[in-house]
């Protein structure tokens, strides 16, 4: 008493919502076969790519016709090295029973091939502004660290070439703190009878220097 697909196939033509929903799925992928199934699985008709491959899975979406939860998955025993995504897509029904369904598998390969080279592309994209980024960031580093050692060693050069200048200077200098001697060049070491600068370094300045001087100073 099942309905029989075959005469239900051969009676009319698949209504315009079959075909959109079959033109919708199959421009996915590549198609890689059609079979028709009957109620309990069993088929009813294959392509040559899947001829009697993959019965299981028939009468496992067999159980399934009608029902709006079906699955999708990679079926190896149908593809062999191809990867082909078996899905159920049509039911055919006669008033209310069902009369069997329609099976498309599709062969993932290519896209899975440009999936993988879209991944390459974007992994290496990522490196690449990796590479920039961190090369950018060694180079504001290297700049900075270079314009620093500039800085210093200008500032190493004033200050010797500023202490040169006192050092020689003819007349007698000598920088203290209001208290302490901090500093003589040679021309007060000479004028206040010392052997060298360390003599006079740390004294108490009103030892060597009048006191209105100092002031003055």
């Amino acid at each position: 008493g099942l309905p029989d697909i075959r005469r239900i196939l051969s009676e009319r033509e698949p209504t315009a919502s079959e075909i959109q929903r079959m033109t919708e799925i199959a421009a996915i992928s590549d198609v890689f076969g059609i079979r028709m199934i009957d109620p309990q699985g069993d088929i009813v008709f294959d392509t040559p790519t899947i001829e009697g491959k993959g019965y299981l899975g028939s009468q496992r979406f067999a159980a399934l016709l009608g029902s709006d939860d079906v699955p999708t998955w990679a079926d190896g025993e149908i593809g062999g090295d191809a990867t082909v995504i078996r899905r159920t897509l049509i039911t055919f029904k006669e008033g209310d029973a069902i009369a069997g369904g329609l099976e498309i598998f599709f062969d993932m390969t290519r896209r899975t091939n440009e999936y993988m080279w879209l991944k390459r592309v974007a992994q290496f994209a990522f490196s690449l502004f990796l590479l920039i980024a961190f090369g950018l960031i060694g180079f504001i580093v290297r700049r900075h660290f270079q314009s620093t050692q500039n800085m210093m060693w200008a500032a190493q050069q004033t200050q010797s070439r500023d202490r040169a200048i006192l050092d020689n200077a003819v007349g007698a200098i000598i920088v203290h703190d209001g208290n302490t001697i901090l500093y003589a060049n040679d021309a007060a070491i000479g004028q206040y009878g010392a052997e060298n600068a360390a003599d006079l370094m740390g004294r108490d300045v009103s030892e060597i220097i009048d006191s209105d001087d100092l002031a003055e100073a």
